[in-house]
Parts: structure tokens; sequence; C-alpha cells
């Protein structure tokens, strides 16, 4: 016994608390299960949105693949300032299409206008297909463009303003296997436009030829 006074009281075993065994609160319990099934819901639409994603770049991609480009207007960037491209459907014989699809075609010289609210393609050249006698077609005759009306009214009124032009600038079979045309407003260069695109093309070629030298050695 102490001196001066009596044994504080020892603690029961029955009397301590075992924390392990408290009761969890119900409204703690709750708020557990609602933080869980939010992560879960959280988590679940992340991998549904990346699944979506990757499934619009593989049929870009896909579509892209399938795409057959039959001729391009190579002249087009350096002769050009493009402002917009638009995609447009063609009215074709059935001369044309099997000569299409033999590459018999050439847009160097071509161009487009609108004529009573119709477009219409001008100077493609489609090669006669060899295999057809009696029902070949012209070679260069006018050719009628389908395009949406809305667009058709906002390139003639673009048109209309000083140095707008329309012209192809490459004829392919999309996936489903129809001839489409794109055909892009642009505005003439001048002589010095060109000669700062050939010399930036040129400096960059430059560089990507010494990148490449570093990269070897």
């Amino acid at each position: 016994m102490p001196k001066g006074g009596l044994e504080p009281p020892r603690p029961c075993e029955h009397m301590t608390l075992n924390h392990a065994r408290l009761p969890i609160s119900p409204l703690r319990h709750n708020f557990n299960a609602c933080k869980i099934k939010f992560l879960f819901g959280f988590v679940n639409n992340f991998f549904l949105i990346l699944w979506v994603q990757v499934t619009i770049l593989y049929v870009n991609k896909l579509r892209k693949n399938r795409m057959k480009v039959i001729t391009k207007n190579r002249k087009a960037e350096h002769s050009y300032f493009i402002a917009s491209r638009y995609e447009a459907g063609i009215v074709l014989a059935g001369s044309e299409v099997k000569s299409l699809r033999q590459g018999k075609a050439s847009i160097q010289d071509s161009y487009a206008e609108v004529k009573n609210g119709e477009m219409f393609l001008y100077s493609m050249y489609i090669a006669p297909y060899d295999k057809s006698s009696h029902f070949n077609h012209e070679p260069r005759r006018t050719r009628k463009l389908l395009m949406h009306r809305h667009e058709i009214n906002r390139l003639e009124t673009k048109v209309k303003e000083k140095g707008y032009t329309l012209i192809p600038t490459q004829v392919y079979f999309s996936d489903n296997g129809k001839v489409k045309i794109e055909i892009a407003l642009v505005k003439g260069k001048r002589k010095y436009d060109k000669r700062e695109d050939i010399a930036k093309r040129d400096a960059d070629r430059e560089l990507k030829r010494e990148s490449s030298l570093k990269h070897k050695f």
C-alpha cells in the first residue's frame, strides 16, 4: 500500500473498452458505401469513355484506309492559299466510273462554278473506257456536283468576293464505294508568296536531313 493513502482502484477487464468490437455507426457505414459506389461509377464511366474514344479512332482510321484516292491536284497547295475544303458527290456515267476505277483521270486544269443554284465541275478529264464501244462518254464534259444547299450558297457568296475561286483538290472512292470530289475554296498566290513557300520547304527539308544525320551518329 502506498504511503499516505489508499491504493487507486484498478480497472477491471470487463470495464476496458475494446475498440475493435465497438459497433459501427449506421451513418458512417452509409457514407463509406456511398463513397465506394461513387468510386466504382467514376472508374466505370472513365473506361466507358475511353472505350468510345478508341472505337471512334479505330473507325476513322479504318475509313481512311478504305478510301482510295484516284487523282490529286498536286499544284493546288503550291499555287493557291486554301481557305476551306468541302466534300461533294458527282453525277457520272457508268463508263466514267469504270474508267476512274482504272485511275485514268486528271483534275489539273479543272475548276468549279455555281450556276442557277447548282455546282458544276469543268474541264475534268476522264479517259474513255477502253471496253465500251457505243456508249462512251466525252472526256472533258461538264459534270454536276452534289452538295448541300447551304454549302453552295456559302461558296457562291465567297466566290463573288475578290480573288476567290473553286478548284478540285482530289478525287477518291469513299468507304462505301462512291466517287467523291474534294472542292477547295482558294485564293491565288503571288510570285513572292510562292518563293517564300519554296524557301520554307527547302529549310524544312534541310532541318530534317540534319536531324536524321544526328540520330545516325
